[in-house]
C-alpha cells in the first residue's frame, strides 16, 4: 500500500490498505488481545489517513471511529501508559479530522478529551516525556482555539504549555528541551502579537532569541545557528512592523 501510494497509484494503494485492514480485523476477531486490537487500530488509522488525503472523508471518519473504539477498549481494560498515550493520540487524530472537515464543535470536543487524558497521565507519572506530550497537546488545542477566535482560552493553554516546557528545560536541560522551551516562548510571542499586545509580544520574542543565543554559544552547530537566525529574523520582523527599524536592522 505504501509503495503504490508513493508511486502515485491510488487505486492499488486503496486495495492493499483494504486488504491490510481486513486481515487485521480477522486476526482480531480470532484472538482479540490488546496487541491485536492495537495492530488493527494502526491499520485503521493508516487507511483513514490515506482516504482523508484523497478526499474520502466519510470512510476515513468511519475508520477513525473504529480506531477510537479499539484504543478506548485497551485504555479501559489494560490502562498502561502506552495505551493511555495511544488513546490520546487517537483523540488527536479525530480532533484534526473534524477540524479539517469543518466541524469545529466536534473538533473542540476531541481536543478537550485529548488534553484531559494527557493531563491525567502526567499527573500520574510526571516524567519529562509525559510533560512534553501534554505540552504538545496544549499547543495543538491552543492553535485550534486561536484559529477559531477563542484567544482567552488559547492564551491559558499556551501559558500552561510554557510552564511544562520550562520545567523540562530547568530540570533536564538537554539541547532538545532548550529548543522546545524556545519554541514555546516564540508561540507566546506570536500569540500576543496577534492579540495586539505588543509589549508582551516583545518580551517573549526577546526571551526566545536570548535562549537561542545561549544555546548557540553552548553548542555552536549548524542547527543552533539556523535556529538563532530564525529567531533573529522573527524578532526583527516584529520590530520593523512596530516601527523600531534601528533594532530590527541590528
Amino acid at each position: 500500500a505504501i509503495y503504490f501510494n508513493e508511486a502515485g497509484d491510488s487505486t492499488q494503494t486503496r486495495k492493499y490498505f483494504e486488504d491490510n485492514v481486513q486481515m487485521r480485523r480477522q486476526l482480531n476477531e480470532s484472538i482479540n488481545t490488546p496487541d491485536s486490537r492495537n495492530d488493527l487500530s494502526y491499520a485503521c488509522r493508516n487507511f483513514g489517513d490515506f482516504l482523508k488525503e484523497n478526499g474520502d472523508f466519510e470512510t476515513a471518519g468511519e475508520l477513525y471511529h473504529e480506531m477510537l473504539a479499539l484504543r478506548l477498549q485497551n485504555y479501559e481494560e489494560v490502562g498502561t501508559t502506552v495505551y493511555s498515550a495511544n488513546y490520546a493520540d487517537c483523540l488527536h487524530s479525530l480532533a484534526t479530522y473534524f477540524n479539517e472537515a469543518g466541524d469545529s464543535t466536534q473538533a473542540r470536543k476531541y481536543f478537550e478529551e485529548y488534553v484531559q487524558i494527557l493531563r491525567q497521565l502526567n499527573e500520574s507519572i510526571n516524567t519529562p516525556d509525559s510533560r512534553d506530550d501534554l505540552s504538545d497537546a496544549l499547543s495543538n488545542f491552543g492553535d485550534f482555539l486561536k484559529e477559531n477566535g477563542d484567544f482567552e482560552t488559547a492564551g491559558e493553554l499556551y501559558h500552561e504549555m510554557l510552564a511544562l516546557r520550562l520545567q523540562n528545560y530547568e530540570e533536564v536541560g538537554t539541547t532538545q528541551y532548550a529548543k522546545y522551551y524556545s519554541t514555546g516562548l516564540w508561540k507566546l510571542a506570536t500569540y500576543f502579537n496577534e492579540a495586539g499586545d505588543s509589549a508582551q509580544a516583545r518580551k517573549y520574542f526577546e526571551e526566545s532569541m536570548q535562549l537561542d543565543r545561549q544555546l548557540n554559544e553552548s553548542i555552536n552547530t549548524p542547527d543552533s545557528r539556523d535556529d538563532l537566525s530564525d529567531a533573529l529574523s522573527n524578532f526583527g520582523d516584529f520590530l520593523k512592523e512596530n516601527g523600531d527599524f534601528e533594532t530590527a536592522g541590528e
